[in-house]
């Protein structure tokens, strides 16, 4: 017989915990919609272009970083709420800043505050959920983060359809107000039960995670993570950008372009999530990613001029690209043991956006010198990486496993064949 106590405070913790995924999409896209107003008023180069749009990139390699292992040695939910003081206090240095400096600084704490926020969301939510419905929990944190890059665009338009030039600065200032929201819902969640009991165990290194059966997990995930965001950051962050520069001329017109392909997204991501546990993580990850390359090549070399079929093959190439990242939360957390699994997360979070931050401080200087066309094909080739890795490295499949008893073979073996193959 279902509790329905404890079912009903799985789904809020869940819940809470999503919202994380769905500040860091809204804030991204958020970016997006403002470049179109601050590329004019601060006639910012290709140069301060890529460091604005980087900058949030930078901070969540370093808030990764950190918060996970914070959260692994003082828990979750007390390191939940730290992160959003930051969030708020980046929004509004953003909203009220009067230079490229100072707007830079903004991004880069609520980049900080974003990055904290995934490992220890991820890890929360696969220690309070069932086995059997892992996998499409904590893939809703890929479906949240679309819903929050949906958000964002449509208060991007509003807020423009009614202030004109100056609405930037509500855009920018607009995360504050949902990051105090989370904040307050947050303090009503539990410690995870799986973390309480973790802590009477012998705590092991960070350095363990380099080691046999731990390494090649990690590794495979965190290079997936990477590629998956140098793949997608460009693309949300400077669509709008780009389709102006192709030649859509209306400032609205390449917002509700963005719109649809984050609508689109949501929707694949939802039904992805839906069906994830039905399927083992690595061919799920590995047939993906190998069609998004083969898309990828083709929006390569189609002709630029044509801006439908350029955004058409955008949204195209893009959707399995979302199997993709849905398949990557689980997989981030499901191999490592309760001490360090916020920590491998932070890893993978940390290595997701270093291809952020090199996507976005390159992208617009690729374009600017070599054309859309080369642009796209470098990238491409730098996708084929993903194919080849997946098809070397074979990690033991844990969709059918508790983490308890992942757990456990980790303790009884140093180097298992199952876990190291």
């Amino acid at each position: 017989m279902i509790d329905r106590s404890t079912h009903g405070a799985t789904r809020y913790t869940v819940f809470v915990a999503v919202m994380g995924a769905f500040l860091d999409g809204y804030d991204l896209a958020i970016i997006a919609g403002a470049f179109l107003l601050l590329i004019p008023l601060f006639e910012l180069s290709s140069a301060e272009l890529s460091w604005i749009g980087g900058a949030a990139f930078a901070g969540m390699i370093v808030g990764a970083l950190i918060f996970g292992r914070v959260s692994d040695r003082l828990g979750r939910r007390s390191s939940f709420l730290v992160v959003l003081v930051l969030f708020v206090a980046g929004s509004l240095v953003s909203a009220c800043a009067t230079s490229v400096a100072m707007l830079v600084a903004g991004r880069i704490v609520i980049g900080v505050a974003v990055g904290a926020d995934l490992p220890i969301s991820t890890a929360l939510i696969a220690e309070v959920s069932p086995r059997r419905r892992r996998g499409t929990l904590t893939g809703l944190m890929q479906t949240f983060w679309f819903a929050g890059s949906l958000t964002s665009v449509l208060v991007a338009v509003a807020l423009f359809s009614l202030l004109g030039d100056d609405s930037w600065r509500w855009m920018l200032g607009s995360g504050a107000v949902l990051a105090l929201i989370v904040m307050l819902l947050r303090l009503r969640i539990n410690e995870s039960a799986l973390w309480q009991r973790s802590r009477k165990a012998p705590r092991p290194s960070a350095v363990t995670l380099w080691k046999a059966p731990l390494r090649a997990p990690l590794a495979l995930v965190a290079l997936f993570w990477f590629l998956v965001t140098l793949r997608s950051a460009g693309f949300v962050i400077y669509a709008p950008v780009v389709l102006v520069e192709l030649g859509v001329e209306s400032t609205l017109a390449p917002l509700w372009m963005s719109a649809l392909l984050f609508g689109t997204y949501t929707a694949v991501s939802l039904v992805s999530a839906a069906v994830i546990d039905r399927f083992d993580r690595r061919p799920l990850v590995l047939r993906g990613w190998t069609i998004a390359t083969v898309l990828t090549v083709l929006l390569a070399l189609i002709d630029e001029n044509n801006v439908a079929a350029v955004f058409g093959l955008i949204v195209l190439s893009s959707v399995p690209i979302q199997t993709v990242s849905v398949a990557l939360f689980p997989w981030s957390v499901e191999f490592f043991p309760t001490s360090l699994r916020a920590t491998a997360q932070s890893v993978c979070a940390a290595s997701g956006k270093a291809g952020g931050l090199l996507a976005t401080l390159t992208f617009p200087s690729l374009f600017a010198t070599i054309g859309w066309q080369r642009s796209v094909l470098i990238l491409a080739a730098v996708m084929l990486v993903g194919v080849i890795a997946g098809l070397s490295i074979r990690p033991r499949e844990t969709r059918q496993h508790s983490l308890e008893n992942i757990e456990a073979e980790l303790r009884h073996s140093d180097s298992s064949p199952s876990f190291n193959s």
